[in-house]
């Protein structure tokens, strides 16, 4: 930053205010701050999603397994589809998240 050029605060965002017209210079963006927020939200969603996904599936295995009188063949089923549609949908976000 110039000698010529003040600092403003507006809402928790530095400006750069040109002395001269009065105008916008540049603008400082944290997103080191905003990335490190948006990161925890993606990894607490990933998580979420992913026991919702794997014990969504065990439960419809053992549904299924009590309704048909099988031996817990279902249940591991469920589980392995569970694990991955949760590994799928993992990837997913973070590719989207990366991008």
């Amino acid at each position: 930053m110039t000698a010529h050029h003040r600092l403003d605060t507006v809402v928790d965002r530095p400006l750069i205010i040109s002395p001269d017209h009065g105008e916008v210079v540049a603008v400082s963006d944290n997103s080191s701050d905003r990335s490190a927020f948006a990161m925890f939200g993606t990894l607490t969603g990933i998580a979420t999603l992913s026991a919702a996904l794997v014990v969504g599936g065990a439960g419809v295995g053992l549904l299924v397994d009590e309704a048909t009188g099988a031996p817990h063949v279902f249940v591991f089923l469920g589980l392995a589809l569970g694990t991955l549609a949760a590994f799928l949908a993992t990837r997913s976000i973070i590719r989207r998240f990366f991008r």
